[in-house]
């Protein structure tokens, strides 16, 4: 049977005001100062306070409570304890209260006790289920400023799972789980309202939350899916198609729905579009939203840049090249911007290669280009091979490393100063067979 709800008393006096963590470890405040263990003498006493908490609202029965907190003891012998501890708790919660004086917080009940809803309290449970339910309750379509406020007060009031000291107690399990599937829901919508404002990197982040504490909720895989690669992430949006399938065959040895087979298929085909799998989120393309900033600290002030930036590199999938400068004073970003841009590309497995020039005297000839072609030796190494012979010895002169075996080549017609310098008649090669970024110097 339920324990029943219970009334509050009228006109009880102003109690001592109290703050009390359930979310992660149990802590009491009474008037701003922490209650230490010592004051409640016993776990017992503890325990007692959390299962009226857990339980505030209703009357739990004497033997109820007797049956949690002493099993083992004689119903006469549990009986006394009970008493014993409902008195001292009392006189903790309120040091001042006269014996025998009626508890403002612990009120009895015809069969036991309960806790007193009206009493002056605070506790983070309740508070986050307030929070997290009111935003719920929003249509996801028209969410506002303070719909997410209150989505990220909840997101922050959840410090842990629900008493989480007492993970084997009959008591206090629904109760946990009700609240961690409430966390689960309210991360799962604060991530698709952060990708619908373009926030990819928010929402990746709460998706990660909820799959690191429940690696099979497929629907969740399947929403990290494509917020990577609305954020210009393909690789990781099938490297996450791959963690999901990994995670599905160790728990269950079942394999993904076909459902997320298919939304697999069509990222990998770039087949995702505006009204193709999530509806209301928009291409980074269209949009020119910021994608996941990959550093080790978050990118903010040229969010708008780098979605241009890569909006520009995914046109090149196209077979045309595009040339973008980036110019301005010292101290701007320009060189955290070509940071992140660089990370993005080589996520997207593009060959990338970085040469720099110097306005002052002493730089070699062509060094920009000799910068570019050894920044990546193996891509060069890879690629070099495809050259004809004469040109590999061109490039020798920049790059002696590259010559052609056994030094010079057997001869051959025609003029190499006619055709394509060393340098870029390379980089041709290497776009011919990869996706190439090329980066000079910035000023």
């Amino acid at each position: 049977m339920l324990p029943r709800p219970i009334a509050s008393p009228a006109n009880q006096p102003t109690p001592l005001g109290l703050r009390i963590h359930t979310l992660g470890s149990f802590r009491v405040y009474r008037d701003g100062a922490l209650i230490s263990e010592s004051e409640f003498k016993t776990q017992k006493n503890r325990d007692l306070l959390k299962i009226l908490l857990t339980y505030r609202g209703h009357g739990l029965s004497k033997d109820q409570l007797s049956d949690w907190l002493w099993p083992n003891l004689d119903p006469d012998a549990a009986g006394r304890s009970l008493r014993i501890a409902v008195s001292h708790v009392r006189h903790v919660l309120e040091p001042n209260l006269p014996h025998g004086a009626s508890s403002s917080h612990i009120l009895t009940t015809e069969s036991g006790y309960g806790w007193n809803l009206a009493t002056d309290y605070w506790l983070d449970a309740e508070e986050f289920e307030r929070l997290a339910r009111s935003a719920l309750e929003q249509p996801s379509g028209g969410a506002g400023a303070e719909t997410l406020q209150q989505l990220q007060l909840a997101v922050d009031l959840y410090r842990g799972d629900y008493l989480e000291d007492d993970r084997y107690a009959d008591w206090a399990a629904v109760r946990r789980e009700e609240l961690r599937e409430l966390r689960f829901v309210l991360l799962i919508r604060f991530a698709e309202l952060s990708a619908r404002q373009g926030r990819y990197r928010h929402a990746i982040a709460l998706c990660r939350q909820v799959l690191a504490e429940d690696p099979c909720r497929e629907s969740v895989w399947c929403q990290l899916m494509l917020y990577h690669y609305h954020a210009g992430d393909q690789s990781l949006a099938l490297r996450a198609y791959q963690e999901c399938r990994d995670a599905l065959a160790v728990a269950f040895a079942v394999d993904p729905l076909p459902e997320t087979a298919q939304l697999h298929d069509r990222i990998r085909l770039h087949q995702i579009g505006a009204r193709n799998g999530y509806p209301e989120i928009r291409l980074i393309s269209d949009a020119h939203q910021p994608p996941v900033s990959l550093g080790a600290s978050p990118f903010v002030g040229r969010e708008q840049e780098l979605a241009w930036l890569v909006g520009q590199r995914r046109a090149t999938l196209t077979g045309r090249s595009r040339t973008a400068v980036i110019e301005g004073e010292a101290g701007i970003g320009k060189s955290r911007l070509l940071q992140e841009f660089l990370r993005h590309a080589r996520e997207q497995r593009a060959l990338t290669l970085l040469g720099s020039g110097h306005q002052r005297g002493g730089a070699l000839p062509l060094q920009p280009i000799v910068d570019a072609l050894r920044s990546d030796i193996a891509a060069g190494q890879e690629t070099v091979q495809y050259l004809d012979p004469v040109w590999r010895v061109e490039l020798s002169r920049l790059v002696p490393e590259w010559g052609p075996p056994g030094g010079r080549p057997p001869p051959v017609s025609g003029d190499p100063g006619g055709g394509l310098p060393p340098g870029d008649g390379l980089i041709e090669r290497a776009s011919s067979c990869r996706s190439t970024t090329c980066i000079g110097p910035t000023r």
